[in-house]
């Protein structure tokens, strides 16, 4: 037979690793709070990029759009691709333009253009007006210097904003 010591200390038990526990478990929780916060952070600027992307397309689209631009102008450059001043006029009269932009040119999201002439001020804007609403995900803002063919000879210099957003529901 066994004999059985009887000491007063370590008498408590898991009592003894609870803090050790305890300190375990707080910091796993710390952990994958933190690596969510990280995921998610990650995921929007991924989504925000994919914007970024599908927008400077989509602004290369609209300076090569046959029903804006003086035909033939656009050869890649920053500033080519002339936009003809008649045809700005007449296509923001239209009032189908933002149908027809976004059947043509397939914006990856809703858009704004504003095509802005600094010599005169005169403004020429399609797409919708870009509202601040609760499902509003992300928005991207292009501006790039434009040249606007008034008549043959004269152009002026203009600056062309593009607006592209997206909502919870288009994601």
């Amino acid at each position: 037979m066994i004999k059985r010591r009887k000491r007063k200390h370590g008498v408590t038990g898991f009592f003894e690793e609870l803090p050790t526990a305890v300190i375990v478990i707080v910091s796993i929780t710390i952990f994958m709070i933190a690596m969510i916060h990280t995921l998610s952070v990650y995921i929007s600027f991924q989504k925000y990029n994919n914007l970024l992307n599908a927008a400077n397309n989509f602004e290369s689209s609209v300076r090569t759009y046959d029903l804006l631009v003086v035909n033939g102008t656009y050869n890649g450059s920053l500033i080519s691709g002339e936009f003809n001043m008649s045809k700005l006029v007449s296509f923001e009269n239209n009032v189908y333009s933002t149908e027809v932009i976004t059947k043509d040119l397939q914006p990856p999201g809703n858009f704004f253009i504003n095509i802005t002439d600094k010599v005169t001020n005169v403004s020429w804007t399609f797409g919708d007006k870009l509202t601040y609403t609760n499902n509003l995900i992300t928005v991207v803002t292009l501006t790039t210097p434009v040249d606007i063919q008034i008549k043959n000879n004269v152009i002026d210099v203009g600056v062309m904003e593009i607006y592209v957003w997206q909502t919870s529901s288009q994601v």
